[in-house]
């Protein structure tokens, strides 16, 4: 998926934005970064509809909602892994980030689905 960057977003932009950017992405969640572009979290509807559930506000930052404690992986390892990885955690979505856990690309479960075994070494 080439649109990925359109999804990470700043950790002060509110609830209601977020909300916009997950609905026009169509990619289901966004990652949480900070300006250097480190992994700070991610964000589901899920997450914020249990914030919501909670009375947060929709024009709270969004690092109140946001998973901070969410799974990602280092780049370099081999597709297989990313794969197996995926499948196993039954993940949609998975962030990879350099040794500075900065965001390089996200991973995601229906493009993975396409790739050829050949592919994956």
């Amino acid at each position: 998926m080439d649109n990925w960057q359109s999804i990470l977003i700043a950790p002060e932009m509110t609830v209601i934005e977020t909300m916009k950017i997950i609905d026009q992405s169509s990619l289901q969640f966004a990652v949480v970064v900070d300006k250097d572009r480190k992994l700070l979290g991610t964000v589901t509807d899920g997450d914020i509809r249990r914030g919501i559930l909670r009375g947060i506000p929709l024009d709270s930052p969004i690092n109140l909602v946001m998973n901070s404690s969410p799974i990602f992986e280092k780049q370099g390892k081999k597709f297989l892994h990313y794969k197996e990885l995926m499948s196993t955690r039954q993940l949609r979505q998975l962030p990879i980030v350099n040794s500075n856990n900065q965001v390089q690309r996200i991973l995601f479960a229906d493009d993975i689905a396409q790739v050829l075994p050949k592919e994956m070494l």
